[in-house]
């Protein structure tokens, strides 16, 4: 939570510099050459140098012409950059600008090269706006970001699926524009695109798994195997595996060695990545994570359910077979009341930390020094924190509140 309040912080703070509020946000107060110095990468403000590039992406993630004809879409496309972004956890930058630093050559660590690797940075995080925006829409979600799913506002609606298209294309235009002279472009673009199809398959496959139960209304659809699958792809790409990827090739580095013993630890970081989504979606503090969950009713394929069933008597069982993935409050709380009895916030809290003692030793496995240091500090930063979840009444209650 450190590293998320500071990004808030950074955010919140940055807004009238850059022009990333609504009233302003096309005109550029600051030019890219005067943002940052390099040394600012290396600190606490890491955070908001690479927000402070934002508009930049914005700026050139689009074909800005003196045709008027096109005028509207420039301005829906600058209009969902900024009502998505930059205000959420940012892994896939942290990722990828904190293994550039520390595979680049210390004297080409400088202010431009920095400023790309935020840029490239930023192309990840902007597809992986358009997946959350289409998991939105499919999910029929009705908060995110502490504020109305994009898709909800006036006028939007399923028009939405064309914003994402912008939102994919763009980060081939930002490559274009800042990587196309990198030795490495044809890499990178076609790393970006094994991405985006990766993710894909795990948004398909969640998709699929959710509709086999809604019809069967059979448990027996999901399982920790079903689920690991589904994090690895949909969430372990784009977050893990991409990221580290685009830094090597940033740096002109061709040594897929050198994640050999990185991949199942990232692997590990996916699902327990995944696993924590689900829990905030149900014990998630909406003043902390600006989500109002819907996975109960969904009928989704998640950690909790999971976990529900491997410690479930037959007769919870039996109740989460009749209750699970129905709308009526009634039904969701006894959901949440098997969760109750089986305390699953205590099997997450076991699960944590026997997966913090498993990466410890897994990590002592990479022999390249920089990348086992970025896994200790990955581990510190994301999960061997205080998770500051409601308890079983609070969040009881607030469901019923708001039916």
């Amino acid at each position: 939570m450190k590293l998320l309040n500071t990004i808030r912080r950074s955010y919140s703070t940055h807004l009238p510099k850059n022009a990333l509020t609504f009233s302003n946000r096309q005109t550029l107060t600051t030019t890219e050459s005067s943002i940052c110095e390099p040394t600012l990468y290396f600190n606490d403000d890491t955070a908001e140098c690479h927000v402070s590039m934002y508009p930049y992406y914005v700026k050139n993630g689009i074909l800005r012409q003196e045709d008027k004809e096109l005028n509207d879409v420039v301005k829906r496309f600058d209009n969902v950059c900024y009502y998505t972004g930059p205000e959420r956890e940012l892994y896939s930058s942290f990722v990828l600008l904190n293994f550039y630093k520390i595979l680049e050559s210390p004297d080409k660590l400088t202010s431009a090269n920095l400023k790309k690797a935020s840029m490239l940075a930023w192309c990840y995080e902007m597809v992986g706006t358009a997946f959350l925006l289409e998991d939105d829409i499919m999910d029929n979600t009705e908060m995110r970001w502490k504020k109305k799913c994009y898709h909800r506002q006036k006028k939007i609606g399923l028009t939405a699926l064309t914003d994402t298209k912008l939102l994919y294309m763009s980060a081939f235009k930002v490559l274009r524009k800042y990587f196309s002279d990198n030795p490495f472009y044809g890499q990178l673009i076609n790393l970006l695109s094994e991405t985006i199809f990766i993710t894909s398959l795990g948004q398909s496959a969640d998709v699929n798994t959710n509709l086999e139960f809604k019809k069967t209304k059979n448990l027996k659809t999901f399982s920790y195997k079903k689920y690991n699958s589904i994090a690895k792809c949909k969430t372990g790409f784009i977050l893990y595996k991409g990221p580290p990827l685009a830094a090597m090739y940033l740096a002109q580095i061709n040594n897929k060695k050198c994640l050999h013993y990185f991949s199942e630890v990232c692997d590990k970081f996916a699902i327990y990545r995944q696993a924590q989504d689900d829990v905030w979606d149900v014990y998630g503090d909406f003043n902390l994570y600006g989500k109002l969950g819907n996975d109960i009713s969904n009928g989704k394929c998640t950690w909790l359910i999971v976990t529900a069933m491997h410690h479930a008597s037959e007769h919870q069982l039996k109740l989460l077979q009749k209750h699970y993935g129905q709308e009526n409050t009634d039904s969701q709380n006894i959901v949440r009341q098997v969760y109750k009895d089986i305390d699953v916030l205590s099997k997450f809290s076991e699960y944590k930390y026997k997966l913090i003692d498993e990466l410890t030793k897994d990590i002592t496995n990479i022999s390249v020094k920089p990348l086992r240091e970025l896994c200790y500090r990955h581990v510190e930063q994301y999960i061997d924190i205080d998770e500051q979840f409601l308890n079983y009444t609070e969040q009881n209650e607030i469901k019923e509140q708001s039916v």
